[in-house]
């Protein structure tokens, strides 16, 4: 790994999805659509986009909040295997991780 572009202002919000820009309804789509090839979920759930008008809060929200890599890439200089390639790694490694609890729960109670 290489040194860091810069020490300086390095303080901020990153997202570590890959090279792939996405929507969150667009990782939530993948998400489920993977789960549900793996048959950890039988139905996918509806997924309704809306525009950060829609989104209720009293904090400000940016007009466009897609996951984009560039930053991270940028400052850090770590390359990344994009989401859509990898997200069955990610949905297979919560299976395991949730048997194992139950598997643990189960010798121990």
């Amino acid at each position: 790994m290489g040194r860091l572009k810069s020490a300086k202002n390095i303080i901020g919000t990153y997202h570590y999805v890959g090279e792939v820009i996405c929507s969150w309804a667009a990782f939530a789509e993948k998400i489920f659509n993977e789960a549900i090839k793996q048959g950890i979920i039988e139905n996918k759930p509806k997924i309704i986009k809306i525009s950060t008008s829609e989104f209720p809060t009293k904090a400000k929200r940016p007009l466009q909040s897609k996951l984009d890599f560039s930053k991270f890439k940028s400052i850090f200089r770590i390359n990344q295997l994009n989401y859509p390639d990898n997200i069955h790694l990610a949905i297979a490694d919560c299976e395991e991780l949730k048997q194992k609890k139950r598997n643990y729960y189960y010798e121990t109670n």
